[in-house]
């Protein structure tokens, strides 16, 4: 939803259609003139149409959402995705395309796509998806959502961090310079087991089970001196 026009929730959605098939755009157009929802203000053919379009219209012509191809002449939908999100700040952009595989897809939505149907949905459901994508939503086709379930059921979890803490430094070079346990624990204020909890981490960040393996791995990094 474009940020920039405090539109009423009752108003028609203003889209923006850059699709290269002549016939299959010239569909859209005209199943969105007799759908009330919908106000398509521009169609175009390529992405460096609807570029040159974005960079001269005044803001009250911007659409809410735009559909676009992936495969265009010239720039493709995907590349396209941030320089149209550049131009048009807050605008929702969904993917209408024929190609529902991974790669396509997954490309889509690391790009910034708000939604990936294909030309195989039925035109009433295009219009949902662009009445979900301007409330707030992300309307995917059935098969890709699936697609895309599956593809973050197997994305790994992050490692866990591995930065030493400013306590974590600051233990480390007392140890380094000889300090007992005990000693390291008056200094800090601290009892002696929080200190050993401490050692503990600094071990596993610096994959070694011991002080010296500890002291050489922080030496080589620049983490103490």
């Amino acid at each position: 939803m474009n940020p920039i026009e405090n539109t009423a929730s009752d108003e028609p959605i203003k889209i923006w259609i850059v699709e290269d098939l002549d016939d299959y755009r010239e569909d859209l157009v005209s199943y969105f003139e007799t759908t009330p929802e919908i106000d398509c203000r521009e169609n175009f053919r390529t992405f460096e149409a609807a570029e040159k379009a974005a960079e001269c219209c005044r803001y009250s012509h911007w659409p809410d959402v735009i559909l676009m191809d992936i495969q265009l002449p010239g720039k493709n939908g995907i590349d396209a995705i941030p320089e149209l999100q550049r131009l048009i700040p807050g605008v929702d952009i969904i993917i209408l395309t024929s190609f529902g595989d991974k790669r396509r897809i997954f490309d889509a939505i690391c790009a910034g796509a708000s939604g990936y149907l294909l030309k195989t949905d039925g035109l009433a459901d295009i219009v949902k998806g662009i009445q979900e994508v301007h409330a707030g939503g992300s309307p995917l086709n059935s098969n890709v959502a699936a697609i895309v379930l599956t593809m973050f059921s197997h994305f790994k979890k992050p490692e866990p961090d591995t930065e030493l803490k400013e306590i974590e430094l600051e233990i480390l070079k007392q140890l380094a310079d000889g300090s007992y346990t005990k000693e390291i624990a008056a200094a800090l204020d601290m009892k002696t087991h929080q200190i050993n909890y401490h050692v503990r981490n600094i071990y596993r960040k610096l994959h070694t089970n011991s002080l010296s393996g500890a002291v050489a791995r922080a030496l080589r990094r620049g983490l103490i001196s």
